[in-house]
């Protein structure tokens, strides 16, 4: 019986309350001697079309892969990573350049950058300028609206955490793991992905995956962020301490703090924080709700506050959405201009030379 691929989609770039915030570097810094194909290019040269080619053969040739999705437009990829192969493809151009390790030895540069024609591309100069700035101008306006919304996230965050029985919540999460996860005579290992991003259509939750990898779902229910972050910390680093592989989640609006999520592919158990802007799935067979661990009447007696702040953070992040929507639209008028100038019989080349490099020869 031949085996399903599992091809999980993630994110390892998304705009956040800190600006855009990157998580390729850590993945490189963690991979090493990894085989890297780095594409570099401008907009509509063919990145994206590239790389789900690689998907495809990596589908048509039963070999494990991951997709990494760019969250400026969701629908492209961002990246390709094939571990059974120590191989990934990414795109290194801004907002998430790379570079090769070691040049020449391990992977190599894709430059899609010599399937253009400049000429052509010189004859709209002024307007691929303009449209670049424009371009520019809208992401850094989505950037601030996300900052706001992540101050009134932290306010409540912090108004909570003040009425929180936290060593409770951590003697729960502590024996939770105590009776489900293992202990194993290994290193733990941590990896770090965006399950979910603000994008142009609004905030992309990557269900699939985390059903996929983790069918068994166990849901924090919290909308302020502060009995979720007490318990994922503590999951954290039970699990690493037991020599798991983590994939720890975090969130845009403090991706620099305790993640989110944790997904144990291994145990293909998930811990997940829900909330309005991405609820439990329906398949999760166990709901904590924080309100159990706070002090109900203080709670109440801010109310208004807290229902303000959240309220006043929705809107803030359809502002986000908004000006992501209005970059989108103008780089979709960048890529015309390059797809114009393009030589794709050139692009078609470095395909399957990629393709060759990657999985061989077919027969």
């Amino acid at each position: 019986m031949k085996t399903q691929i599992i091809a999980p989609s993630f994110f390892l770039g998304a705009n956040t309350s800190e600006g855009f915030y990157g998580l390729t570097g850590e993945w490189l810094r963690q991979q090493d001697d990894v085989r890297l194909f780095l594409i570099k290019g401008g907009p509509g040269t063919g990145k994206s079309t590239l790389m789900k080619a690689v998907c495809a053969k990596a589908l048509q040739k039963d070999v494990p892969f991951e997709r990494i999705f760019c969250s400026s437009d969701p629908s492209s990829l961002d990246g390709v990573l094939l571990p059974t192969l120590h191989a990934a493809v990414l795109d290194a151009t801004p907002p998430h350049p790379c570079e090769l390790k070691y040049p020449g030895v391990c992977g190599r540069l894709l430059d899609m950058g010599q399937c253009w024609d400049e000429r052509v591309l010189r004859q709209h100069q002024d307007e691929i300028l303009q449209l670049s700035r424009a371009n520019s101008a809208a992401h850094t306006a989505c950037q601030r609206f996300l900052r706001a919304a992540g101050r009134l996230h932290s306010e409540n965050m912090q108004f909570a955490l003040e009425n929180t029985d936290l060593l409770r919540v951590i003697r729960l999460a502590k024996r939770m793991c105590a009776r489900l996860l293992p202990e194993k005579e290994t290193n733990g290992t941590v990896e770090r992905r965006f399950l979910s991003a603000c994008t142009p259509k609004g905030e992309v939750f990557f269900y699939d995956t985390l059903i996929d990898l983790c069918p068994h779902v166990i849901a924090v229910e919290d909308e302020d962020g502060a009995v979720s972050a007490a318990f994922m910390q503590t999951v954290l680093m039970e699990a690493a301490d037991r020599g798991l592989s983590v994939i720890a989640c975090p969130c845009i609006l403090r991706p620099d703090a305790t993640p989110e999520h944790i997904l144990l592919p291994e145990l293909q158990l998930a811990f997940v924080t829900s909330d309005r802007h991405h609820p439990a799935p329906d398949c999760a067979q166990k709901h904590i709700r924080s309100e159990r661990f706070t002090d109900h009447e203080k709670m109440r007696a801010q109310k208004n506050r807290c229902s303000f702040c959240r309220r006043a953070q929705d809107e803030l992040l359809s502002g986000a959405v908004e000006k992501l929507e209005q970059a989108k639209e103008l780089h979709d008028r960048l890529e015309a201009h390059y797809i114009a100038a393009m030589d794709f019989g050139k692009a078609e080349k470095i395909k399957v030379e990629l393709l060759e490099e990657l999985f061989g020869f077919d027969e």
